[in-house]
């Protein structure tokens, strides 16, 4: 396959992300700021379609982020690909935890509800941090 193609199927990849990761904020910002503790909340329709977006929109921005490099490559050199393999790292971890937050939490607010009352460990939330920071 010619770069030319991966480089338009990398933009329409990156222009989809961006509207389903909007589109997933504007259901968070509908839904509430800081979700209920309760377990129904993560095993909703409401929170599922929400975190398949922002899980959809990851995994498309990554490929959007491969076309944007691969357009690109020549004219950023070695700043360039750090950049970019920074924004790929970041958003490679931002999108474990939206697999993280679709799969495992409606399991966990199922069986165990109780560990999502408790809250999560500090250690998770510095990894949350230096996710979202690389992102």
């Amino acid at each position: 396959m010619p770069s030319s193609h991966l480089v338009r199927f990398g933009g329409v990849a990156a222009v989809l992300a961006g509207a389903l990761l909007v589109l997933a904020e504007l259901l968070y910002l509908i839904i509430g700021l800081s979700p209920p503790s309760d377990s129904e909340h993560f095993t909703s329709f409401s929170y599922a379609l929400q975190v398949g977006l922002f899980l959809l929109g990851g995994l498309l921005l990554l490929g959007g982020l491969l076309g944007l490099y691969i357009n690109q490559s020549e004219a950023v050199g070695l700043l360039g690909l750090v950049g970019f393999a920074v924004a790929l790292l970041g958003t490679g971890m931002v999108l474990g935890l939206f697999w993280d937050n679709a799969f495992t939490v409606p399991a966990l607010a199922q069986e165990a509800p109780s560990v999502l009352e408790a809250g999560p460990p500090a250690s998770v939330n510095f990894g949350v941090t230096v996710s979202f920071v690389l992102f």
